[in-house]
């Protein structure tokens, strides 16, 4: 019996999307997922006369419910398998999976923090150009905000510093906004392309 009413176009939708992310487990598990989900929804909407699409918006995105159902089904399956080294084999793969992740946004927000700083030395140069530039000292070189660069420091840009903070800038944000397409794109073939055992 279903639960919902013929005429419920985003529920259908929703449970599709669901259905179609759902592909590397049987047809049986597909299919009782899907109707334990289509139950949730119209006994949600019924209890408490919330609408449809608020109690959709509330599960989220049918790919991330899809990816928790085959998350456990890998696991179980692990748990469940003949040889002894299936779950820690699992466990390593969402071990590197998270460390991957982190190392990427971590990576996305520093990339971030030096566009912020290349742009906080293209606006303070003109303000303070004593204590903004590039400077150069015997044996090496000191780029940045200083409160003394003191007497041994060549300053070599100029005001050339703030267009070339400006596009320093514009890298910065250019590489933090690749790598977090990248990485994305990196999530969500992995959520649909899954190694079940």
């Amino acid at each position: 019996m279903n639960p919902l009413s013929p005429t419920s176009g985003l529920v259908k939708l929703y449970l599709r999307r669901l259905s179609r992310a759902l592909r590397p487990l049987s047809a049986s598990d597909r299919a009782a997922i899907v109707s334990e989900i289509e139950t949730h929804i119209a006994e949600r909407t019924r209890e408490s006369k919330a609408g449809e699409a608020e109690v959709l918006a509330s599960l989220g995105d049918p790919a991330a419910l899809a990816r928790a159902y085959l998350d456990d089904h890998e696991l179980t399956c692990s748990r469940a398998g003949s040889t002894s080294d299936s779950l820690p084999a699992a466990m390593l793969s969402r071990v590197i999976w998270s460390i991957s992740s982190f190392l990427a946004g971590s990576a996305a927000v520093l990339l971030g923090i030096f566009g912020l700083a290349f742009v906080a030395v293209a606006v303070l140069k003109p303000i303070v150009p004593r204590s903004v530039g590039l400077w150069i000292r015997p044996g090496h070189f000191v780029f940045g905000i200083l409160a003394s660069p003191g007497p041994a420091a060549t300053e070599v840009l100029g005001l050339w510093i703030v267009p070339a903070s400006l596009f320093a800038a514009l890298l910065s944000y250019l590489a933090a906004t690749a790598l977090i397409k990248l990485c994305g794109r990196w999530l969500l073939s992995r959520s649909r392309a899954i190694p079940l055992a």
